[in-house]
């Protein structure tokens, strides 16, 4: 009897097998791949995004116009008041959120408005000619910086040394933002040195 050329049904079987097996690896091994590029690709985007954030505060920090806020007395405030939890100070902003000039600028850690912890919430009003009344709060437009936070505050170093909260007849030396948060990534304490100079 003459043998057919061909496969036996065994082999068949074995081969299909085989084909699975590496199918099933190969996609494993996609999906492996797939989940370490969207983490990789979100961890970078998160980077470049607290970047950008971290140079903006910088750069609207040190911008800041040491101006009066009254005049007629021996050592009026500069518009630099600090808190805790709460900066205001007079500074230009990018054109792409408001017009040229000087603007009256709150930066504040607030609750988030979905309820998960806090906010980084910057809010602002242009200043023109009028010089500002502390009781005048930036209104003109408002914009969450980050948001998702676990704690963020701000501190100030003086001639006197470190205080939570600023006062006086010149900016502080430096000013300090610590925020962690996993909407941040790792974010080591920014720190920014305000313009020296007060303007008449």
């Amino acid at each position: 009897m003459r043998r057919q050329s061909g496969f036996t049904l065994i082999e068949l079987l074995v081969a299909a097998a085989l084909l699975a097996l590496i199918v099933a690896t190969a996609a494993g091994g996609l999906r492996f791949g797939a989940r370490a590029w969207d983490r990789t690709s979100e961890s970078a985007e998160a980077a470049l995004e607290g970047r950008a954030l971290r140079g903006f505060l910088r750069a609207l920090i040190e911008g800041a116009a040491p101006i009066r806020l009254r005049e007629g007395e021996r050592e009026p405030p500069v518009l630099f008041l600090g808190a805790q939890d709460r900066l205001t100070l007079a500074a230009p902003l990018p054109s792409a959120l408001a017009p040229p000039g000087l603007h009256l600028v709150s930066l504040a850690f607030e609750p988030a408005p979905s309820g998960g912890g806090l906010a980084l919430v910057m809010r602002w009003r242009a200043l023109g000619a009028l010089r500002p009344a502390l009781s005048l709060p930036p209104q003109d437009g408002a914009e969450t910086l980050v948001s998702g936070l676990e704690r963020g505050g701000f501190a100030y170093l003086g001639p006197d040394g470190a205080a939570v909260q600023w006062r006086g007849p010149a900016p502080p030396r430096l000013v300090e933002i610590a925020m962690a948060g996993a909407a941040l990534g790792p974010w080591p304490a920014l720190a920014a040195a305000p313009r020296a100079g007060v303007a008449p």
